[in-house]
């Protein structure tokens, strides 16, 4: 009974570890994890990165992008060719995501659909003025932690 219970108990250890969910591609296993403040620099434009912040917005359409945070940091993550798409409640969760980071500059048009798809008030997407010059990420792989 107690190599039963024993086991039971190592079997259901080893099943909350192992249960983070991956979308898009495995994640490479060899690619190093950075913050936010040390990915978002020149010198990682064009460069594969694996980024771990806090998911602080979903689309709320299709779950086609997401905006990690570090705190202090932001930058909006979409998902290579548009391929896969991540639940829409996972706000509040702990991602790491591997891809690509660019910088790009987002016209007022689609600052405002991106705040339309956050489900944002009408007074805060009225408030959106001009273009932003901003950090992006492209990942082709996105694993929730737990």
């Amino acid at each position: 009974m107690t190599r039963l219970a024993v086991f039971l108990l190592c079997a259901a250890a080893a099943a909350g570890c192992a249960s983070s969910q991956t979308y898009g591609a495995r994640p490479a296993p060899d690619t190093a994890e950075l913050t936010l403040a040390s990915a978002l620099v020149p010198a990682n434009v064009g460069r594969t990165i694996a980024l771990r912040g806090k998911v602080t917005e979903v689309c709320q359409m299709k779950g086609c992008w997401m905006v990690l945070t570090d705190g202090t940091l932001a930058v909006r993550t979409t998902f290579k060719d548009y391929a896969f798409f991540v639940p829409k409640d996972l706000a509040g969760r702990t991602v790491v995501a591997q891809g690509v980071l660019k910088r790009e500059t987002v016209d007022e048009a689609t600052r405002r659909h991106y705040a339309e798809d956050a489900g944002q008030s009408a007074e805060k997407i009225a408030a959106i003025r001009g273009p932003s010059d901003d950090y992006a990420f492209i990942a082709n792989s996105v694993t929730v932690q737990n």
